[in-house]
């Protein structure tokens, strides 16, 4: 299991290197898809380097994993279980 402030750091990281330095639209987003700040691409982007710098394996067809993807705080429930 991923401690909090790691997944954060990460999401942080994530984020920044996409959309700049204010984060703050982005947590407090109810939507991240279809606010624009991830598309179908950056959801297997962010995917994939989960699985790779966690080792949780993050399957997008799984509607529930799908639905926690698309906000800041599904994003680190998905991530820190």
């Amino acid at each position: 299991m991923a401690k909090i402030e790691d997944v954060t750091y990460f999401l942080t990281a994530f984020f920044t290197e996409r959309e700049g330095s204010d984060l703050t639209e982005i947590m407090n987003c109810s939507d991240l898809v279809n606010s624009g700040y991830l598309d179908s691409l950056d959801m297997i982007s962010l995917a994939v380097q989960i699985e790779n710098h966690f080792g949780n394996k993050i399957d997008l067809t799984v509607q529930d994993t799908f639905k926690k993807m698309r906000t800041w705080l599904g994003l680190i429930e998905l991530i820190s279980k």
